[in-house]
């Protein structure tokens, strides 16, 4: 077993609480295919820290989805308006318009946030580690997305 791999399960081992739902797979094959970015990588840590046995199936939380209210808290209004056009993401993504799902992608974007929500939610009332498997994406600003990055 690596180093790191260790290291990560001793720090783990204090009944971790992990946040994962398989909305967390970003829906643009073509996204992976230019850049390298596995769309999987949510389910790549959890089926690792399951085998790992550092958790099972049933210590994983299930976020819901956010609503607009709660992008409209960090991003404007113009930029929330361009979120419903193919054209925003494919320019966060580097993608052509017409290999966006939009509605997908729009739904693996709010569950991503209530991920965030409910993972530092969690946080604040319990002891231990938290992790949110579909965390990592906070390059976006309030008027634009950045970095392959549409909502922060």
């Amino acid at each position: 077993m690596p180093a790191w791999t260790r290291q990560l399960t001793r720090w783990l081992r204090g009944a971790p609480r992990v946040v994962f739902h398989p909305e967390y797979r970003l829906p643009l094959p073509i996204f992976s295919e230019r850049t390298g970015f596995d769309c999987r990588r949510g389910e790549l840590a959890l089926e690792s820290l399951i085998a790992l046995g550092v958790l099972g199936e049933t210590d994983v939380l299930v976020p819901e989805r956010v609503g607009w209210d709660a992008f409209a808290l960090v991003h404007d209004d113009a930029w929330l308006e361009a979120l419903t056009r193919p054209e925003a993401h494919a320019s966060v993504f580097a993608v052509d318009p017409s290999d966006v799902p939009l509605a997908g992608l729009l739904d693996g974007l709010r569950r991503t946030v209530g991920g965030t929500v409910l993972a530092t939610q969690t946080a604040l009332t319990e002891s231990g580690p938290v992790l949110n498997l579909g965390g990592g994406f906070h390059h976006a600003r309030p008027d634009r997305g950045a970095a392959f990055c549409p909502v922060n």
